[in-house]
């Protein structure tokens, strides 16, 4: 089974979120992915935040194991 990520989850993860991280973890080996809007909606998110370098580098990170599905 595919579960499909809004943008809070990942939101909360790349900030370090304990809770969220632990769910995704438990998720992972099932398969998770976000959509193209969910991608956009973060990478937006990740530029407007305080060090958007940091930021951009922890996306990319998490998108190495997530699918982006298109629109």
């Amino acid at each position: 089974m595919l579960y499909f990520l809004d943008s809070d989850i990942v939101n909360d993860h790349l900030a370090e979120n304990r809770a969220a991280t632990a769910l995704l973890e438990q998720l992972a080996p099932e398969g998770i992915a976000v959509s193209i809007i969910t991608y956009m909606e973060t990478y937006q998110g990740v530029l407007r935040g305080p060090q958007p370098e940091s930021a951009r580098s922890k996306f990319h990170t998490f998108l190495t194991t997530v699918a982006v599905l298109p629109f």
